[in-house]
């Protein structure tokens, strides 16, 4: 999608239902619209040489680089049970 003021809300919802295996030093965005200046959500890779962040999933924010990941992982293979919040 290009980029439009539409998609820079004050307030927002991201939501995504994620099913996948795959896991490796890569950076799988789910949402993106500039990490740096606008947010993404992805299933993280590795940082560095830190490879424990793999399978997490990541959402980032800016301006400036705001960063959370969940403790769970999330390329299980499984799709979300329950509706739970990671």
């Amino acid at each position: 999608m290009a980029n439009n003021k539409s998609v820079n809300p004050k307030q927002m919802t991201l939501a995504a239902w994620i099913k996948t295996s795959y896991m490796d030093d890569k950076w799988r965005r789910i949402f993106d619209k500039s990490y740096t200046q606008g947010y993404a959500l992805s299933i993280a890779g590795d940082f560095g040489k830190n490879q424990s962040q793999r399978g997490l999933l990541s959402l980032e924010m800016g301006p400036g680089n705001h960063f959370m990941l969940t403790r769970k992982k999330v390329a299980d293979g499984q799709w979300p049970s329950g509706g739970g919040h990671l």
